[in-house]
């Protein structure tokens, strides 16, 4: 019995990469990071540079590692989800909204499941603020405009308060 679901993990999850190769998403966006999936033509653009790493008081934040960390398995590497279960943060009105409305968003979640979209977008209150304001300026940076302002430790402190 154990063997049948490893078997049937191992295939959903080849039905889930099939369903973004035939939208013709197999192929990862070049990054100013480099890559967070497998794909040919990832790797820094000169024009694209964005700094990944945060200094907030004193300590450097990677706010790609956190995305990796939290978000990855849902809304992907090239943030256009997993179709029919998590949205595309690419363009999303959510994430490129105010600062602190996208913080809230991300913060504390939204429990109620879209009819578009299987999965409810999980609270991530439990990381700090300084953790919250890089990676949401890295998500940000990458799936909105590369010149948008950063979300601040003021503006998550605000949205926690």
């Amino acid at each position: 019995m154990k063997g049948l679901m490893i078997i049937i993990a191992l295939i959903a999850v080849v039905a889930v990469s099939a369903c973004g190769m035939a939208k013709g998403r197999g192929k990862l966006p070049s990054t100013p990071y480099g890559s967070l999936g497998v794909g040919e033509g990832l790797g820094p653009r000169q024009e694209d540079q964005v700094s990944p790493l945060r200094s907030i008081n004193g300590a450097a934040l990677n706010g790609q590692a956190l995305y990796a960390q939290h978000c990855l398995t849902c809304h992907q590497g090239d943030g256009y989800g997993v179709p029919n279960f998590q949205p595309a943060l690419v363009n999303s009105a959510i994430l490129g909204a105010s600062a602190q409305g996208a913080v809230a968003y991300v913060m504390y979640g939204n429990n109620a499941v879209e009819s578009e979209w299987d999965n409810p977008m999980p609270a991530f209150a439990r990381l700090s603020d300084a953790e919250l304001s890089a990676l949401m300026t890295y998500a940000r940076e990458m799936f909105i405009d590369k010149t948008i302002a950063p979300v601040t430790v003021a503006d998550v402190a605000a949205v926690r308060e």
